[in-house]
């Protein structure tokens, strides 16, 4: 049996040690690569309705309150001027006193429900709504594990990584000529 037998099963071990380093880096990239396409993925039809629904509501209710302040401010400063029509829908439709021009928070205010339908059947009748990732709970959790897994893998990485050096380093130190004095 000769000194190179003897370090067979430890090259071995560093050529197993670096395949394995090889197959996790494959499984972190492609665990990598999903976590990018699920940032990606465009939101359920459902879920973009709800969201554009959503934000007509809000500013809907930010101009009501917007419209009551300046209903009463407007009556504080005309305590004995009665409402004409003008007036009525200036204050409806833009609380800067502007008539003829509609103000797009009162008219979330005003049509919800009709702008809310409106959305919701254009949204549901493109053709070509680009390909949909889960919903965004289940895409939070699903980038949380993701995340972890790659954290997890990368730490064996390092590892294997820092096990292959030193095999190496000692595979060395030990299969070189010895010098005088050592």
């Amino acid at each position: 049996m000769s000194l190179l037998d003897l370090f067979t099963p430890a090259k071995k071990s560093v050529e197993q040690a670096t395949a394995k380093v090889g197959k996790i880096r494959q499984l972190g990239e492609e665990k990598r690569q999903r976590r990018e396409d699920l940032k990606s993925l465009a939101p359920p039809k459902s879920e973009l309705c709800d969201n554009l629904c959503n934000l007509v509501d809000i500013q809907g209710n930010a101009h009501r309150a917007r419209m009551r302040r300046e209903v009463l401010n407007w009556l504080i400063v005309n305590p004995d001027k009665t409402l004409g029509e003008d007036d009525y829908v200036s204050l409806l439709c833009n609380p800067h006193g502007t008539t003829n021009t509609a103000y797009q928070p009162a008219l979330f205010m005003i049509l919800a429900d009709q702008i809310k339908g409106a959305i919701r059947d254009m949204i549901d009748s493109l053709p070509d709504y680009p390909a949909t990732g889960p919903a965004r709970a289940e895409r939070e959790t699903e980038l949380a594990k993701l995340d972890t897994e790659i954290a997890a893998l990368e730490g064996q990485e390092v590892e294997l990584l820092d096990e292959v050096s030193r095999l190496g380093s000692q595979l060395q130190g030990l299969g070189r000529p010895r010098r005088k004095g050592e």
